[in-house]
């Protein structure tokens, strides 16, 4: 066997199993580990400030992370808190009024369909006569096959909730007080990463996470917090009751691939349109331009080259950690194709320095 093809055999069979390890690692091990791998990035994002506080203390790193992670925790809590407080009161609004916007989205649905049937020289009630039976045919299927199974379930659905809720916010804990402890030994870290001799694969994997870090997701977070906030402050100009649900709810999903404001801003404008609702279909078509360039302009000015990663592949590693991981695949799906990529890049740099072949 030549030289050549041996080498391309060793980056196959490699490649292969450096991605079967990111993945199947990610999947089942990172569960485990999430709360200290969290606290430890979280003690890297901090160490500068922690370091200047510590001056104040002597020197005392301990003092000065308890003191920046309370302060940060209690912040956070009043944010999701009152959002929170918002939120809740407009969920329980809506839980209230139930039959009542049921009953008006059924009169404003009659009213489409009334107009759709005037344009096209129907008779009167034959659009909403075909959606309706197509409804009663969807209703039909749920009751003889999912309700039921979903009644059966529910109670063990409840039971899995509150296990998860105990076991998340005991993790938080956790990670609260690994922050502390993990920033007060980074020296030791920094010291151990430069004397191991996994030291390259370390720095390798380190710099590819701390650049999608620093670049992805703070870019994300940025224009969801952005998006967020133009579309409240529009359903708020629309007195829409429910805005800050809406408006958190669209942040959310402008960030999933394949979705946008769009799927739910330029439906909502045209059912207002076919309403006779021109001034709120002009303000839902006005959120989604002004978001849509937003996250053009955010995208373009915060991440810019410097993430060095194509937009169909961000899509493709978000979308396949979707299926793998679940909802955070999100987040997982990037991350695994950062390490699949570091992994497959310093095994390039291996072969070529000849440190495999020529054992």
């Amino acid at each position: 066997m030549n030289r050549e093809l041996k080498e391309k055999l060793i980056l196959i069979s490699g490649s292969a199993g450096i991605t079967a390890a990111v993945f199947l690692g990610i999947k089942y091990l990172f569960p485990l580990a999430a709360p200290f791998v969290l606290a430890f990035l979280t003690a890297v994002l901090l160490e500068k400030q922690i370091v200047k506080l510590s001056n104040v203390f002597r020197g005392n790193m301990t003092v000065a992370a308890t003191i920046i992670v309370a302060g940060i925790t209690v912040v956070i809590a009043v944010i999701i808190g009152a959002i929170g407080y918002f939120a809740f009161g407009e969920i329980k609004s809506l839980i209230g009024n139930f039959d009542y916007y049921c009953a008006l989205c059924d009169f404003r649905v009659s009213q489409v369909c009334e107009r759709v049937d005037g344009w096209l020289g129907l008779e009167i009630g034959c659009v909403y006569e075909v959606l309706d039976d197509g409804i009663d045919m969807v209703r039909a299927g749920v009751e003889d096959g999912g309700l039921a199974g979903a009644v059966g379930t529910s109670f063990s659905v409840v039971s899995k909730i509150f296990k998860n809720i105990i076991i998340v916010t005991g993790a938080f804990f956790i990670m609260l007080i690994s922050i502390v402890f993990m920033s007060r030994d980074m020296d030791k870290f920094r010291n151990w990463k430069q004397t191991t001799r996994f030291s390259k694969e370390a720095s390798v994997i380190w710099h590819a996470l701390s650049k999608l870090g620093n670049v992805y997701f703070k870019t994300q977070l940025i224009i969801i917090c952005c998006t967020a906030s133009v579309c409240t402050v529009g359903f708020l100009l629309l007195k829409n009751p429910y805005a800050v649900v809406l408006g958190i709810a669209i942040g959310l999903l402008d960030a999933l691939p394949f979705f946008g404001t769009g799927t739910v801003l330029i439906p909502w404008s045209i059912i207002s349109l076919l309403d006779g609702n021109v001034t709120g279909a002009a303000v839902l078509l006005t959120i989604y331009v002004i978001t849509y360039f937003l996250r053009e302009i955010l995208e373009s000015k915060l991440m810019g080259e410097k993430l060095d990663i194509a937009p169909v592949t961000m899509m493709a590693a978000i979308y396949i950690g979707l299926l793998v991981y679940g909802f955070l695949g999100f987040v997982l799906g990037p991350v695994s194709y950062c390490l699949i990529k570091a992994g497959i890049q310093l095994l390039k740099s291996t072969i070529e320095r000849g440190r495999i072949t020529n054992i």
